[in-house]
């Protein structure tokens, strides 16, 4: 016979277990601790996607500050600077892409229609697709690089003039807008493209479209927890019980099978552990 015991993880030596067993779970209380971490599920897609967002924007951040400090460099130097800038863009821009349409797919068929959150999402992403700029022109970028490639830009390369980096060099890589204009149907936002500079900036958008990815995550992390107190109530119930006689220690379900015959000792099954970076990530994104 199967049975699961509520633990605590107190390790004496890395990468080693010491479980202290708190009490038995019942059959119940061990089915609803699976629906809980299923629960968590839908979250947890949504943070996963959000991180690969975060990753990449500061690996293109990273590399912009890493690009500022040069002072010099052979062609070749600079060319494979450059495709690896159009690399991590092109990865930026995915991920962005991969989110919405994630999100829009997942929530369209799985979203109830008495809370409404596909509505909810579309309407919040719409907000963002009009009032900024850098989400329309981003959006569509990754579509032109799909259909034109890579498009030219410019680096420019200076010297900081006042304030706290007085002095130090400083990169400003922009887009040719009129080679963007040039073999792509921008539709409506093309009359848009026409009136900015003759070279777009390419950063202030993309840390602006960043902005725009955090408050969308935030958005939709808000009404997937509204959907997720009872789960999060009953994780939390059986957490408590566990700090609540080892304070220190990491909750766990243990799986024991143990025979009728007494002669037969229990065989240990493995572990389950609780949800917690899951539980820490609703918390602090809802923030």
């Amino acid at each position: 016979m199967i049975t699961y015991i509520l633990a605590g993880n107190r390790p004496t030596e890395p990468h080693r277990h010491n479980f202290e067993n708190v009490r038995e779970l019942s059959l119940e209380e061990f089915e609803q601790f699976n629906e809980s971490v299923n629960d968590l599920s839908d979250f947890n897609r949504t943070y996963s996607l959000f991180e690969m967002c975060e990753e990449n924007y500061h690996a293109l951040e990273n590399y912009y500050q890493e690009l500022s400090s040069l002072t010099g460099g052979n062609q070749q130097t600079w060319h494979m600077m450059i495709i690896k800038w159009n690399t991590l863009t092109l990865n930026y821009l995915s991920s962005f892409r991969m989110f919405i349409d994630h999100h829009e797919t997942t929530l369209e068929r799985s979203s109830d229609p008495a809370n409404n959150l596909y509505e909810k999402f579309k309407s919040r992403t719409a907000y963002h697709y009009d009032k900024y700029f850098s989400y329309r022109f981003l959006w569509n970028l990754r579509n032109y690089i799909q259909h034109c490639g890579l498009p030219a830009c410019s680096w420019d390369l200076s010297e900081i003039k006042e304030g706290p980096k007085k002095g130090q060099s400083e990169v400003e890589i922009a887009y040719n807008r009129d080679g963007l204009l040039q073999g792509f149907d921008w539709n409506k936002l093309a009359t848009e493209i026409k009136i900015q500079p003759s070279n777009i900036s390419v950063l202030p958008l993309m840390r602006e479209l960043n902005s725009s990815i955090i408050d969308i995550t935030k958005f939709i992390t808000n009404l997937q927890r509204m959907n997720l107190q009872e789960p999060l109530t009953f994780l939390l119930g059986l957490i408590s019980e566990v700090r609540s006689k080892y304070p220190s220690a990491e909750p766990n379900i243990l799986k024991w099978d143990i025979q009728d015959k007494e002669e037969t000792d229990p065989s240990f099954k493995g572990f389950i552990p609780f949800p917690l970076r899951i539980m820490t990530n609703l918390r602090e994104i809802s923030k």
